[in-house]
């Protein structure tokens, strides 16, 4: 291990000792995570878009285009999922906001997010 990593691990161990600190470095690491969850679901829902594109131009050069119309609404209703997903607030509160954080709950929020990568890939 290097420097940098035994100054860091050092320094993350140190402010643990501080009261509120690993509460806080918790949650910031659930946060990431829950990040890291959403930007990959936006990805495949991203990628179904991308295949319904691609589906639009083979029914027009095939010249069939009257499911056009309900491919355009669908892709529609998946990119704007896809940037309600991605955009969403990440469901935690600050440091020093006077709400207190259930952590059950933000792991059940977190939970969900992963569940929803199972439905998209069914698309």
């Amino acid at each position: 291990m290097g420097l940098k990593e035994s100054f860091g691990n050092t320094l993350k161990t140190f402010a643990r000792i501080f009261p509120g600190i690993s509460d806080y470095q918790d949650k910031e690491s659930l946060r990431g995570q829950d990040k890291v969850v959403r930007e990959h679901l936006a990805d495949l829902l991203n990628k179904q878009v991308k295949s319904l594109d691609e589906l639009k131009i083979r029914l027009i050069e095939a010249k069939k285009i009257e499911l056009l119309g309900k491919l355009e609404l669908t892709t529609k209703k998946i990119s704007k999922l896809s940037d309600m997903i991605k955009h969403s607030s990440y469901g935690y509160s600050p440091i020093f906001a006077s709400d207190a954080v259930d952590q059950k709950k933000l792991k059940k929020i977190y939970e969900y997010d992963i569940s929803l990568a199972g439905e998209i890939r069914k698309l």
